[in-house]
């Protein structure tokens, strides 16, 4: 979801998805009054579009991503944009793959569970949204 006049997804989960990995394990670490302080930090990702203006240029790398994300799912099925579904696909189930992986881990504390999940679902976020910006690009060449 992209508020209005904005370019950057909410929550932007390239940033602070990994940061979330140890906010879930603090109550080991620091005790449980400490865990609900640092609880509070992921509060970060709804608040951050009212603390912050839009970007001075939508040219950056993810910003290009969110564009193709719109013009994605703005095209009609079995258009131009045909080849790349099943890539898509595929990056589609990688990411719930990697996200059970990396909740498995956060159950049972099981460290390399959990980040090799979030690797897996983080590489796939972020090669879908390499994908949208190449979506981007072709639009951008064709008009």
């Amino acid at each position: 979801m992209t508020p209005p006049g904005r370019a950057k997804p909410i929550p932007g989960a390239a940033g602070r998805v990994p940061l979330l990995v140890p906010v879930a394990w603090s109550g080991v670490w620091i005790g449980p009054r400490g865990a609900g302080r640092a609880r509070a930090g992921p509060r970060l990702d709804l608040d951050e579009p009212r603390l912050f203006p839009p970007p001075a240029s939508t040219g950056a790398w993810m910003s290009r991503g969110v564009a193709g994300e719109r013009i994605w799912l703005a095209a009609a099925p079995g258009g131009r944009l045909e080849h790349h579904r099943p890539v898509l696909r595929a990056l589609a189930g990688a990411g719930p793959a990697g996200t059970a992986l990396l909740l498995a881990g956060m159950a049972f504390p099981d460290p390399a569970m959990a980040f090799t999940g979030l690797a897996v679902a983080m590489a796939a976020k972020l090669r879908a949204l390499d994908r949208m910006g190449w979506i981007e690009a072709g639009h951008r060449r064709e008009q």
